[in-house]
């Protein structure tokens, strides 16, 4: 704000005049002039209604240091601006890696990473279903590859053969309970039901004798089982009662007719072990218990060397020689002889050996 007390000492100046003046001029409120007082409320109410926009010395001295303060002082940045920006810059490669994360998080690539080796015939033929369709479940195609397979019908046909879930005797009980139905239904005259009753039943002998002949063949599959595995353990039982103890295989040793002997006394007394697949080790035992003989360990036995067979010296027929050839091999003196004239190079060599021949 402009300072009074400056204001009304320029006012009284105006309205005194000049003390260096002589004070002829007069100022009549009558002859013209302008009243200086009601100039003077004019001007003050003037600068109090007009805005304070003007700083006054003081405060503009103040601002001067203000300014020359931070004109000394290095301007410092915004350190929350700053900070922002380094923050900004260095989340970008952070979000340029975040955005590439998904891409490596994906799952069909991690399984892809891993080489997983197939157990059996199954598991080949679903990583084989999996390559061809990635969108399906480990789940599906392992089902997929049992049902190309055949696993799946063979497993539920066991099941069906182990646990059937209806016999022969469940139709006959129902069929039984029908009859009584149709009879009831005949005594009431309703015809009608008991025709109806009379096509179930007709059905359901139909599938009696269907299950009857499926009993009978797994039957006849369960003895044939049976028998071949009676035969072979019983073969199995010989092939050690002859390891064990080799006079079983002559019928007129000691230990084959106590055994035979052994065997008509279980079967008169109805001895189970008689029908068992052991049957030949069993008696073996039991007919060497009662002779003293004692078991052969085929281990310890000495094994005979083969005796190669004695060849038969033949003579060659004569053969005719031909007629250079020599019938009698040559004599000692003869060949040296021979030797002799081999050595025979030159007409001095030649009478050389003529002159030794002669002597």
């Amino acid at each position: 704000m402009p300072n009074n007390d400056q204001a009304e000492a320029d006012l009284e100046l105006e309205t005194t005049g000049d003390p260096s003046s002589t004070g002829d001029e007069t100022h009549d409120p009558n002859n013209g002039a302008t009243d200086p007082i009601a100039d003077y409320q004019k001007s003050v109410d003037r600068f109090r209604d007009e805005p304070d926009d003007e700083p006054s010395h003081d405060e503009a001295t103040e601002l001067e240091e203000q300014g020359e303060e931070e004109e000394e002082q290095p301007e410092e940045p915004d350190s929350e601006g700053e900070e922002q920006e380094a923050e900004t810059e260095e989340s970008e490669p952070e979000s340029d890696e975040e955005e590439e994360e998904p891409e490596s998080e994906d799952p069909k690539a991690k399984s892809n990473r891993f080489r997983l080796r197939a157990k059996d015939e199954v598991e080949a033929e679903a990583f084989e279903i999996r390559k061809r369709h990635p969108e399906w479940s480990l789940k599906e195609c392992i089902s997929k590859a049992e049902s190309i397979l055949g696993v799946q019908e063979k497993s539920e046909s066991k099941e069906v053969e182990q646990a059937p879930s209806r016999t022969a005797a469940d139709v006959t009980s129902e069929i039984t309970d029908l009859r009584a139905q149709k009879r009831a239904a005949t005594i009431e005259m309703d015809f009608e039901k008991a025709a109806e009753l009379e096509e179930k039943i007709d059905n359901l002998f139909d599938e009696r004798d269907t299950l009857r002949a499926q009993e009978a063949q797994r039957e006849s599959s369960k003895r044939q089982e049976e028998v071949s595995r009676y035969d072979r353990e019983f073969a199995e039982s010989e092939a050690r009662t002859t390891r064990y103890y080799p006079d079983t295989k002559n019928p007129e040793s000691p230990l084959f007719k106590k055994m035979q002997e052994i065997d008509r006394e279980m079967q008169e007394m109805g001895d189970p072990v008689f029908d068992s697949p052991d049957k030949p080790f069993i008696l073996a035992k039991a007919a060497a218990k009662e002779l003293g003989i004692m078991m052969t360990n085929p281990a310890k036995t000495p094994k005979v060397a083969a005796v190669p067979a004695k060849k038969n010296a033949t003579r060659r027929p004569n053969q005719i020689a031909s007629g250079s050839a020599r019938s009698t091999p040559p004599t000692a003196p003869a060949t040296k002889l021979e030797e002799q004239m081999g050595k025979i190079k030159s007409l001095d060599d030649y009478e050389r050996f003529v002159g030794t021949a002669v002597d």
